[in-house]
C-alpha cells in the first residue's frame, strides 16, 4: 500500500495538539465558590482550622514556619528563649503529619544556657528549588504577603504537602519516581512553573513586550497555592477512585514482556502496547471548536467539586464521600473540570485510555520504571527507591554550559516557558504531573555532599513548536509544546535516545491530519531516534527542544534498524517478530523515500536491535503474492491491488497491518481480513466487510469517558439498531490490531470527516496535491484542491473476541450470504458464520457481473482560499465522481516528474475519457400503497444515489418528485395458489417529459385455486371440460364429461330456429360452470305468388316493384331496371322518350305492363362561326346549321382596306378586313387578308463605340443604325491580353485588345487598353525541413516563389517529447522543430517509434500436475505489474477446464495420464502456454476379500490409501444384489449365500473391488495382531501414554477386542487400548478377541 509522506509539519496546528488543561482559576474557584455556599460546612471547617493553626506574625512558630517553608536556610530564634525540646515540638507542629519527612533536615544551635539561638534547615534539592522558584514567580515586592489571600509560607507548605504525598510509599506504586527533567535546574520546566503551566496558569505580565521571557513571570501566592493543592487533589482522587484500574493496566502491559527480552525489545513492546491500548484525545479539538475556547465553569460544578474536595483533604475523621459524590468525582476526573489534569498523568493513558501527549509520556515513563525493578526498586522488588538514588546527584546537571538543556531554533530570546502562553503547554502536564512534584534530587548546595551517578533509564523531553500551518483554508501560526521521552538502552554507555509513543501512535491523524486514530496504524519513526536527527527533521518549525540530553542523544545506530520499517504494531511469538514493512522507507531525517511494495516479514527475536529489515524473511510480498507463502498469495495480491487503486486516491490514510494470534497472522487487505497460517504458510480469507453500519458511542472503550470527538466514536452495529447513523458498502479496512486482551479491532475506512461534523462522506480526493515545507524547501503542486475537507476521516470500528473469530468460543453456524456486485467487482455468494461472520473456506461463487460506475459531474468547493483576506472566496474546481464507489476522474498531468510526495499533477482540468456518461439515472418506485391497493405514492429518484451521504449530492437532484395517490394496477403471479405466490403492483407517472414505471411486489398467501373451465364440444353435441387456474400456472386437469341438456326454438318465414345445448360441470371447489352450444334451424322463407305493384318516379327514370307475401306478413320492394327508348327532335319537328320497367324477384323476370312516355320539343336552326372565302378584294361568308347540316346560308361581306410603308426591319403591305352578320341574328364575324407591297430596307450601322470594364478584361462595342438611331446593337468584343511579366525588381504590364465585327457584316473594328504590374518583391512560402540523422538538429529552407534562385536557411530549435514504451503499447519520440522567419513562426514534427516493452510474461511453471478431478491454479509471472490474463483456454476442456482467474480443474481421467495445453493471452499482448498433466487416481482398500455371515451387515470396508488427498467416495456398487447389497454409506448386507464383488468408485474416477463371500456360519477369527509387542514409557521424560491398536483377521469378525492390565499400579489401559503409565515397573497388557490373545509388555521408568 503506497503510503505517502504526509504533511510533515501540518501536524503542528493548533487543534491537533493544542490541549488546553484545567485553568488555575478552576481550582481557585473551588475555594471562592465554596466560601459562598451555605452547605459547604466541611470545607469551612477545614479552612477555619487551617486559619486558626497559623501562628501569629512575629512569633517563634512563625519564624520556624518561615525556615521550613520559604527559601531560607536558617532563622534567628535567640529572642524567643526556646529550649531545644521546645523548638523541636514547634517544628513538629509545623510539619504536622509529615514530621518524619526527608524533605527537611533541621538542626539547632544553642547558647551556654541551652537556649536555641539558630535554627538551620537543610532541604531536599527539589524542595529547595521549588521554594526558590516560588520567590522568583511572585511579584518583586511580594515579600511574605502579596495581598492575594495566601502567603509565601502557605504556598511552600502546600508544596511540601504535595511532595510528601507523592513520595509516600503508599502512593509510589501508582505514581512511580519523578524524573530528572522536572527536578533539574537545567530544564525549562521547574517544579512549580511546570504545575502552573499544567493548569494553564498565565505566568507573564499583561502587556509585557517580552512576555515570553520567563524572568518576567509573576504569579500571586493564591494562584500558586490553589494550583498546588488542586493538583494534589487530582492525584489523590486518581489513586482512591482508579488506583486498582491503573495497576491492572500496568500488569497487562508488563505481561507482554519477559526476561528473555533485551532492554531495547522491552522498550519496543511497551511502546507498541501503549499505542494499541490508548487513543489520543482529539475531543479537545472539537471541544475548542464548539466552545470557541470558552473555559468558564459554572459555580454549581465548582461548588460541588469543592465540597467533596474539602472532605477528601480533611483529616481521617471526616465522613467518607457518598456513592453519589464518588460517581460525581469519577466523572469530574474522566470528563469534567479535572479531566485535562487527569489525562495528563499516567491515569489518562492507562485508565481513561484517551489522553494527550503528556499522558502518553507519563504512562510510558511509569511502565518503563515498573518494567525494570532492578533499577527503580529495592532488592525485594516491591519497595521503590528514592528518586535521588535513581536520578543521582551529579553536579554537572547544575551546569547548563556543560550540558545544554535546549536546542534553540529561530527566535530564542529566553522563550523558556512559552508553554504557558499556549493551551498546549497544558500538555506540559508536567509529564505525569506527578513527576513535577517528585523528590528527584539535584546536587545540594552544600559542596561537601557526595555526588552519585544517575541510574535512571527514562526521562521527559519537551519541544516548543513554532510553525505556519493552514486549517480549513485559514493560515495560522502553531505555537505549542509537546512532551515525549528519552530512554537509555545500555548502562555501559551514556547514550540516550528519544521515544515518542504518542507520535508513533497518532502519526496519521497528526502528521497527515487525514484520518482519526486507526487501530494498527503505527509508525516507529520516533522510536530510539537521536536528538540530532529529530532536530534536523523539524528544523525551522520549532523554537527549542527542552532536554537534558542534547549532547548525549547523538547516536544514530537505531535509525536504520528493522523496526523503523514497521508500519503497524509489531507482533511476536517465542521465536520471531512479525510486521508489515513500510511502503516508504522513513529515515530519521525523513529525507528518503525508497518506494517498495508492502511485505509481511518475520525476523528472529535473536536478531540484534540494530539489524536491518534486509535480514528479515519475506513471508509474502503484497504486490507479487510471493515469498515463503505456499498458498493464497494471489488472494492477498488481488486484494492489495485494490487498495493501491483507492489509497490516497479515494480514501486517505490506509495501512496494511498485521496482528499475531495463536500461530497465525491476521492481515487487512481491501475489505477483507486474511489469515496467514505460520504452520502451513497458507493464506485464507477469514472475513469480508460488505455492508457496514455504525452508530456513535462516546465511550466505545467502556472506560467511562465521554469522547465528544465524533470521528472517534463510530462503532459497528446492525442496520436495525435504532441508534444506527451511517451505512457504507465495500469500504476498505484502514487497519487492524489484536490487543493483549485478545480482541480483534478492525477499522473500516470512511470519508466522513471533521469538516461537516461527520454528516457526509467527502469526495474528489486530490492525489496529486502537496504543499510541504521539508528540510528548508517548500514543495507545492497538484492544482487548487488541497484536500483539507478530508481532515480526520472517521473509521467504523468493530471489536470482536478472537476466540469468536477462530471458533474457539462457539461452533461456526454458517448461512448463505449474497454480496451485490460493485462498480468493478462481480457479486458473489458465500457462506458466513451467523455469530462472527467468518467465511467458510471454498464457499464463494460468483453470480453477478460488476455494475459499472455511476458518475456525477459537479462543482467542488475546496478549502483553499484565494488569499488570506477575510473576504477571500473558496476555490471551485470541476469534479466527476462515482456515487457508488467515490472514484474520481483524475486531472490532466502537467508532464512534470513526480516526487517523494506523490503525483506530479498540477492541473485542475479533468482528464475525461471519451464517451464518459455522467448524470443521474432516474427510475420510479412505489413507496406506499393504499389500503385497497388501488393507489399509491410513487417516488422518481436515482437509485444509485438514494441514501448516499456524499458531500456533493443534493436531495432535490437525487429525488426528482414524489407523487401521491397514483393509480396502481396489480397482477398476481404464482406457480401454485395453494403454495402461495406474489402480487405485482405497477404504477406509471410522468415527470417533466419522461414517463416512469414503478413496481412493487407483495407476497400472496396460499389460497384455493380459482378454476377457469375449458369446454370441448363433440360433433354429437356431447361435451367435456378441463380446468386451469386464473391466478397460477398449474397444468390443466384431465377432461371430465359434462351433463348436457337441450332446448329447441322453431323457425318462422324470416327467422331461423335453433337448438341450444347446455353443458354443466362442477369444479373441486364446488363451483358450477356452464357452457352452451347453439345449433341453428333455417327459417322457412316467404311465398310470393301475386304480381307486384309498380311505383314510378316523377321523371320516369326509376321505378319500384312491391311483392307481398301470400301470408301478408311481409312486403318486399325491388328496384326495377328502367329502359328508355328515344325518338330525337329535329330543327322543325318534336321528338319523344318511351320508358319500360323490368325486375327480377325470387329468380323470376317481371315487366311493368304500363309504359311511360315524355315529349322532346323541335330544336330550331343553330348557326355557328361561318367560313370566309376571299376573291381578290371581295369576300363571301357561309353559315351551316349545327342541328341539321343540310341547312346552309351564304352571305356577302363588307370589305375595308389599310396600307403600311416598309422600314429597316419590316416589309411594306395592304391589310383587307371583311365583316358579316349571322342570318336571323345580330352576331357579327370578321376576317382579314394581308397583301405584301415592298421588301424591308435593312440597317445601316456606323463605327461603334467601345465600353471597357474596369479591369479591361471585357469590352462591349455599340453599333447605331443611320436610318433609325434608336436601333442600337451592343456586341461583346473578343478581348486579347498580352502580358509582360513583372520581376522581383521590375514592373510589368498587360495590353488588352478588343476586336468586334459589324452585325451581319464582315467589317472589323478594334480598341486597346494597358495596365501596369508592380514589381513582385521576394515571396517565401512554407519551408522545407532538413533533419539531422539523430534528429537533434533541423534546418528550415525557405525558397522565393517568385525566383527559385532566392533561398534562405534558418536553424531550428528542436525539442523532444517522449512517450515511453509500455508493456501494452509501443512508445514514441516526437521531435518538434520551431523557428522564426520574418514575423511568422514555423514548426514541424517528426515521430520516431519506440518498440513495446517485453513483459517477459509467462506462466509461473512450464508444467503442472493434477490428479483426476483435482483442482489447482496457474499463475502469471510478468515484469508488467498490472499484467493479467485477458483470455485463457484449454486444448481439452473436458480433461482440464480453466477460468480467467487461473483456476484449473481436472476432469475424470482413467487409464493413462493426459496432457493438456493451457494457452492464455495477457494484457501485455503476449500469448503464453503451459502443460497440465492429469494422472488417474488409485485407491487401496483395507481388504480385498472378506467373509460375511448371512443376514449380517458390516461397514468395515474402508479406503486405506488414496493417491488424491481429499478424494471422496462417489458410489458403492455390488455385482450381485441377490447375494450382497450395499448402501450409499457403504453398509454391506449379506442377502444370500454366495459370492459378490463390491466396487467402490471415487469422485476422481478411481475404483477398487472387494470380494464378499456370504456364508451361513458366523465369521471366525483367525488372527489378532497388535501394533507393538513392547511399550516403553517414562514418567519424567515421556511418553507417559501409548495407544495400543488391535487388528482382527478377517476384519468382518464381530467379536470385540478387550484390553486388560496385569498391574494397575504400574500401567492402566482403557477400553480403547490407551495405556497410561502410573509407576515405575513392568506390566503386561492382554489383548483378547474371541479365543485369540496377544500379550504386550509395558516397561515404565521413573527417570
Amino acid at each position: 500500500m503506497k503510503k505517502q509522506v504526509k504533511n510533515l509539519f501540518a501536524l503542528f496546528l493548533t487543534a491537533s495538539m493544542a490541549v488546553s488543561l484545567v485553568p488555575a482559576d478552576a481550582f481557585a474557584a473551588v475555594h471562592d465558590a465554596v466560601k459562598d455556599a451555605t452547605t459547604t460546612t466541611a470545607y469551612e471547617k477545614v479552612e477555619a482550622e487551617k486559619k486558626a493553626a497559623q501562628p501569629k506574625a512575629g512569633s517563634a512558630e512563625a519564624a520556624i514556619q518561615e525556615a521550613l517553608y520559604t527559601n531560607t536556610d536558617e532563622v534567628d530564634l535567640s529572642k524567643y528563649n526556646l529550649t531545644e525540646r521546645k523548638a523541636e515540638k514547634l517544628t513538629d507542629k509545623a510539619l504536622g503529619d509529615d514530621k518524619d519527612t526527608d524533605l527537611v533536615d533541621v538542626t539547632y544551635e544553642t547558647d551556654a544556657n541551652g537556649k536555641v539561638t539558630t535554627m538551620s534547615v537543610e532541604k531536599d534539592d527539589t524542595y529547595a528549588y521549588a521554594l526558590e522558584e516560588i520567590e522568583e514567580l511572585a511579584a518583586d515586592d511580594a515579600d511574605e504577603d502579596d495581598g492575594s489571600g495566601k502567603t509565601k509560607t502557605e504556598v511552600g507548605q502546600a508544596y511540601k504537602d504535595l511532595m510528601a504525598f507523592y513520595e509516600s510509599p503508599d502512593n509510589q506504586e501508582y505514581l512511580g519516581i519523578a524524573t530528572p527533567y522536572f527536578t533539574s535546574k537545567d530544564s525549562k520546566g521547574g517544579p512549580v512553573s511546570s504545575l502552573l503551566s499544567l493548569m494553564q496558569q498565565k505566568i507573564y505580565k499583561d502587556g509585557d513586550p517580552e512576555e515570553e521571557n520567563p524572568a518576567n513571570a509573576k504569579v500571586t501566592y493564591k494562584d500558586m497555592y490553589d494550583v498546588i493543592q488542586g493538583y494534589q487533589m487530582t492525584l489523590q482522587y486518581g489513586i482512591q477512585l482508579f488506583g486498582q484500574q491503573l495497576l491492572a493496566a500496568r500488569d497487562e502491559a508488563l505481561a507482554q514482556i519477559d526476561d528473555s527480552m533485551t532492554r531495547e525489545q522491552k522498550l519496543l513492546v511497551l511502546n507498541d502496547w501503549l499505542g494499541k491500548y490508548c487513543t489520543f484525545d482529539m475531543g479537545e479539538i472539537q471541544d475548542d471548536q464548539d466552545k470557541k475556547n470558552d473555559t468558564e465553569t459554572t459555580e454549581e460544578t465548582i461548588q460541588a467539586m469543592g465540597e467533596v474536595a474539602a472532605v477528601a483533604l480533611a483529616d481521617d475523621d471526616q465522613k467518607p464521600p457518598t456513592e453519589e459524590e464518588i460517581a460525581y468525582l469519577k466523572n469530574e476526573l474522566l470528563n469534567g473540570q479535572m479531566k485535562k489534569a487527569f489525562e495528563s498523568t499516567a491515569f489518562g493513558a492507562l485508565v481513561r485510555r484517551n489522553t494527550i501527549c503528556a499522558g502518553y509520556s507519563s504512562a510510558y515513563t511509569y511502565l518503563v520504571q515498573c518494567a525494570f525493578p532492578e533499577i527503580y526498586k529495592e532488592a525485594d522488588g516491591k519497595t521503590w527507591k528514592k528518586a535521588s538514588e535513581v536520578n543521582g546527584t551529579d553536579s554537572s546537571q547544575d551546569k547548563k554550559d556543560d550540558n545544554s538543556s535546549s536546542e534553540n531554533k529561530g527566535d530564542t530570546s529566553e522563550a523558556d516557558k512559552e508553554e504557558s502562553s499556549s493551551a498546549a503547554e497544558t500538555e506540559t502536564q508536567a509529564a505525569d504531573g506527578e513527576d513535577s512534584s517528585g523528590d528527584a534530587s539535584s546536587e545540594k548546595k552544600d559542596e561537601t555532599t557526595t555526588e552519585t551517578k544517575p541510574t535512571c533509564i527514562v526521562d521527559f523531553v519537551k519541544i516548543f513548536w513554532r510553525s505556519d500551518v493552514q486549517m480549513l483554508g485559514q493560515s495560522q501560526t502553531f505555537r505549542n509544546s509537546h512532551y515525549f521521552n528519552a530512554v537509555k538502552t545500555d548502562d555501559s554507555v551514556d547514550n540516550w535516545y528519544y521515544v515518542d509513543s504518542c507520535y508513533n501512535d497518532i502519526y496519521v491523524e497528526c502528521m497527515g491530519r487525514n484520518r482519526v486514530e486507526t487501530d494498527g496504524n503505527m509508525t516507529h519513526s520516533y522510536f530510539l531516534i537521536s536528538h540530532t536527527s529529530l532536530a534536523k527533521q523539524f528544523d525551522g518549525n520549532f523554537d527549542e527542544i527542552d532536554t537534558l540530553y542534547t549532547d548525549k542523544a547523538t547516536d544514530t545506530k537505531y535509525e536504520d534498524a528493522w523496526f523503523t520499517d514497521a508500519q503497524g504494531p509489531i507482533s511476536f511469538d517465542k521465536d520471531n517478530w512479525y510486521y508489515v514493512q513500510n511502503t516508504t522507507s522513513y529515515s530519521s531525517g525523513m529525507s528518503t523515500s525508497d518506494q517498495k511494495p508492502d511485505q509481511l516479514v518475520s525476523l528472529p527475536r535473536t536478531a540484534a536491535a540494530t539489524a536491518t529489515s534486509d535480514s528479515a524473511t519475506v513471508l509474502v510480498d503484497y504486490e507479487k503474492g510471493t515469498g515463503a507463502v505456499k498458498e493464497g498469495g494471489d488472494l492477498l495480491k488481488e486484494s492489495a491491488t485494490k487498495d493501491e487503486d483507492v489509497n490516497d486516491k479515494i480514501y486517505p490514510g490506509l495501512t496494511h497491518t498485521s496482528a499475531y494470534y495463536n500461530g497465525a497472522l491476521y492481515l487487512n487487505a481491501d475489505n477483507q481480513i486474511l489469515k496467514y497460517d505460520l504452520s502451513t504458510n497458507a493464506i485464507t480469507k477469514v472475513k469480508e466487510y460488505n455492508e457496514v453500519t455504525a452508530k456513535s458511542v462516546a465511550d466505545n472503550m467502556g472506560t467511562g469517558i465521554n469522547n465528544n470527538f465524533t470521528g472517534m466514536t463510530f462503532k459497528v452495529t446492525t442496520k436495525d439498531d435504532a441508534d444506527a447513523l451511517h451505512t457504507v458498502e465495500n469500504h476498505p479496512i484502514a487497519g487492524l490490531s489484536i490487543d493483549s486482551q485478545g480482541n480483534l479491532n478492525v477499522d473500516i475506512a470512511t470519508n466522513y470527516c471533521y469538516v461537516d461534523k461527520y454528516q457526509t462522506e467527502q469526495t474528489n480526493y486530490n492525489s496529486g496535491y502537496s504543499n510541504y515545507k521539508f528540510q528548508g524547501n517548500t514543495i507545492k503542486r497538484g492544482g487548487s484542491n488541497d484536500n483539507q475537507e478530508f481532515m480526520w476521516s472517521a473509521d467504523f470500528v468493530e471489536s470482536q473476541k478472537m476466540s469468536d473469530v477462530t471458533g474457539e468460543s462457539h461452533t461456526h453456524g454458517y448461512e448463505t450470504v449474497t454480496v451485490e456486485p460493485t462498480c468493478e467487482n462481480a457479486g458473489f455468494t458465500e457462506e458466513r458464520c451467523k455469530t462472527c461472520g467468518v467465511v467458510k473456506a471454498d464457499s464463494k461463487t460468483e453470480d453477478a457481473k460488476a455494475t459499472g460506475h455511476h458518475y456525477i459531474q459537479y462543482k467542488d468547493e475546496t478549502y483553499t482560499k484565494e488569499s488570506d483576506a477575510k473576504d477571500a472566496k473558496n476555490v471551485v474546481v470541476d469534479a466527476i465522481v462515482c456515487t457508488k464507489c467515490m472514484k474520481a476522474i483524475p486531472r490532466k498531468s502537467s508532464g512534470n516528474s513526480g516526487n517523494m510526495f506523490g503525483s506530479s499533477d498540477d492541473s485542475d482540468e479533468l482528464d475525461i475519457p471519451e464517451g464518459l456518461k455522467t448524470g443521474h439515472e432516474y427510475t420510479g418506485k412505489i413507496t406506499s400503497l393504499s389500503d385497497d391497493k388501488k393507489t399509491g405514492n410513487v417516488t422518481v429518484s436515482c437509485d444509485s444515489c438514494v441514501g448516499k451521504e456524499l458531500d456533493f449530492l443534493d436531495e432535490k437532484d437525487v429525488t426528482l418528485e414524489t407523487k401521491k395517490d397514483v393509480e396502481v394496477t396489480s397482477k398476481k403471479e404464482a406457480e401454485d395458489c395453494e403454495k402461495g405466490g406474489k402480487i405485482i403492483y405497477t404504477a406509471k407517472v410522468t415527470v417533466g417529459d419522461n414517463e416512469y414505471e414503478a413496481t412493487t411486489t407483495e407476497e400472496a398467501a396460499a389460497e384455493k385455486h380459482v378454476y377457469k373451465p375449458e369446454f370441448t364440444w363433440a360433433d354429437d353435441n356431447t361435451c367435456t371440460v378441463t380446468y386451469t387456474c386464473e391466478n397460477c400456472k398449474i397444468p390443466a386437469t384431465e377432461a371430465e364429461k359434462c351433463e348436457v341438456t337441450s332446448e329447441v326454438t322453431e323457425p318462422t318465414c324470416t327467422e331461423a330456429g335453433k337448438t341450444v345445448y347446455t353443458a354443466t360441470a362442477t369444479d373441486k371447489n364446488g363451483t358450477k360452470h356452464t357452457d352452451t352450444k347453439e345449433v341453428p334451424i333455417e327459417a322457412t322463407g316467404h311465398t310470393y305468388s301475386a304480381d307486384p305493384t309498380y311505383e314510378w318516379s316523377g321523371d320516369y327514370k326509376t321505378c319500384k316493384a312491391s311483392f307481398t307475401c301470400d301470408k301478408k306478413d311481409d312486403t318486399q320492394t325491388v328496384e326495377c331496371i328502367v329502359t328508355p327508348v328515344t325518338t330525337d327532335a329535329t330543327c322543325t319537328e318534336a321528338g319523344k322518350v318511351v320508358y319500360t320497367a323490368t325486375c327480377t324477384f325470387k329468380g323470376k323476370e317481371y315487366t311493368c305492363p304500363e309504359k311511360k312516355e315524355t315529349t322532346i320539343a323541335a330544336t330550331g336552326h343553330k348557326y355557328g362561326e361561318p367560313t370566309f372565302k376571299w376573291t381578290d378584294d371581295k369576300c363571301t361568308a357561309t353559315f351551316t346549321c349545327a342541328t341539321d347540316a343540310t341547312h346552309v346560308e351564304k352571305v356577302d361581306c363588307d370589305v375595308a382596306s389599310a396600307s403600311k410603308d416598309a422600314t429597316c426591319v419590316t416589309e411594306g403591305e395592304v391589310v383587307y378586313t371583311a365583316t358579316v352578320t349571322v342570318p336571323g341574328g345580330n352576331t357579327k364575324y370578321t376576317d382579314t387578308k394581308t397583301v405584301k407591297t415592298t421588301d424591308a430596307l435593312g440597317h445601316d450601322y456606323k463605327e461603334p463605340t467601345f465600353n471597357w470594364s474596369e479591369d479591361f478584361k471585357t469590352c462591349t462595342a455599340t453599333f447605331v443604325c443611320s436610318r433609325d438611331e434608336s436601333h442600337k446593337a451592343p456586341v461583346d468584343c473578343t478581348v486579347t491580353p498580352v502580358t509582360t511579366d513583372a520581376t522581383c525588381t521590375e514592373a510589368g504590364k498587360v495590353v488588352y485588345t478588343a476586336t468586334v465585327k459589324v452585325p451581319n457584316g464582315d467589317k472589323e473594328y478594334t480598341s486597346t487598353k494597358e495596365t501596369t504590374i508592380a514589381a513582385t518583391g521576394h515571396k517565401y512560402g512554407e519551408p522545407t525541413f532538413n533533419w539531422s540523422d539523430d534528429n537533434k538538429e533541423c534546418t528550415a529552407v525557405f525558397t522565393c516563389a517568385n525566383d527559385a534562385k532566392h533561398v534562405e536557411k534558418v536553424e531550428c530549435e528542436v525539442k523532444a517529447d517522449t512517450t515511453d514504451a509500455t508493456y501494452t503499447a509501443a512508445g514514441k519520440v516526437v521531435y518538434t522543430a520551431t523557428c522564426k522567419f520574418g514575423d511568422k513562426d514555423y514548426s514541424t514534427t517528426k515521430e520516431v517509434k519506440v518498440g513495446q516493452k517485453d513483459s517477459k510474461a509467462k506462466f509461473a511453471k512450464t508444467s503442472y500436475n493434477l490428479y483426476s478431478t483435482q483442482s489447482g491454479k496457474v499463475s502469471l509471472v510478468s515484469d508488467y505489474k498490472q499484467d493479467g490474463i485477458v483470455s485463457i483456454k484449454s486444448s481439452n476442456p473436458s480433461k482440464v477446464s480453466v477460468n480467467t482467474a487461473g483456476v484449473i480443474k481436472a476432469g475424470v481421467v482413467k487409464g493413462k495420464a493426459v496432457k493438456v495445453t493451457i494457452t492464455a493471452v495477457v494484457k501485455s499482448g503476449k500469448t503464453i502456454k503451459t502443460v497440465v498433466t492429469v494422472a488417474p487416481t488409485k485407491i487401496t482398500l483395507n481388504a480385498t476379500s472378506v467373509p460375511l455371515q448371512l443376514k449380517k451387515s458390516t461397514s468395515v470396508i474402508k479406503v486405506a490409501k488414496a493417491t488424491l488427498p481429499g478424494d471422496q467416495i462417489a458410489s458403492w456398487g455390488t455385482s450381485n444384489k441377490k447375494v450382497v447389497t450395499v448402501s450409499k454409506s457403504g453398509k454391506i448386507t449379506a442377502k444370500k449365500v454366495g459370492t459378490a464383488v463390491v466396487t467402490i468408485t471415487m469422485k476422481s474416477g478411481a475404483t477398487a473391488k472387494c470380494k464378499v463371500k456370504v456364508q451361513k456360519a458366523a465369521v471366525k477369527l483367525t488372527k489378532i495382531a497388535v501394533n507393538s509387542k513392547k511399550v516403553n514409557l517414562n514418567l519424567k521424560k515421556g511418553p507417559k501414554t501409548y495407544q495400543l491398536t488391535a487388528t482382527k483377521t478377517p476384519i468382518t469378525v464381530v467379536s470385540k477386542v478387550t484390553f486388560t492390565t496385569s498391574n494397575k499400579k504400574v500401567a492402566v489401559v482403557s477400553k480403547s487400548g490407551k495405556i497410561t503409565a502410573k509407576k515405575a515397573g513392568k506390566a503386561v497388557i492382554t489383548v483378547k478377541c474371541a479365543k485369540k490373545v496377544q500379550k504386550v509388555t509395558v516397561v515404565v521408568k521413573a527417570k
